[in-house]
């Protein structure tokens, strides 16, 4: 766990971190994990600006959460970072290897398949999201 100056970190009850997890907080950025949050092992949560993760979800092993990036174009990696805030919402299940990018945020009892990348909003509840990028595969009843 890294916390930096002026960092929030709000962590509900029975919140489990497995071996192997990470978790960074910089300086002045919010960081919420609601109550029941379980991450498997090896997870990585970097927070710049903000990231909420909803009650009752899950993480397989190595989901990876950043709500920023480097800027880059044509002339190559640019100083300084890109950063919007990442919402994840209650009852979600994140496989193994998904990677949810700045400014994402996933409806309430969504399902992300192994190895997705996450690099637009899942705004459908209850529903399967697969693929790099993810996209929409299925709707439950």
């Amino acid at each position: 766990m890294i916390l930096g100056k002026g960092a929030s970190f709000s962590i509900g009850s029975g919140v489990y971190l497995s071996p192997g997890c990470v978790v960074q907080v910089d300086d002045d950025a919010n960081l919420v994990m609601e109550d029941r949050v379980y991450m498997n092992e090896c997870c990585r949560v970097t927070v710049v600006e903000s990231v909420c993760i909803g009650a009752d979800t899950i993480f397989g092993p190595n989901v990876q959460i950043y709500d920023h990036d480097h800027d880059f174009n044509r002339g190559g990696v640019r100083p300084g970072l890109l950063h919007a805030p990442v919402n994840i919402g209650k009852c979600c299940w994140l496989c193994a290897n998904t990677v949810v990018t700045r400014g994402c945020s996933i409806a309430d009892r969504s399902l992300v398949s192994a190895n997705s990348v996450i690099t637009h909003d899942a705004p459908q509840g209850g529903a399967l999201y697969a693929g790099a990028p993810a996209r929409l595969i299925k709707k439950y009843d």
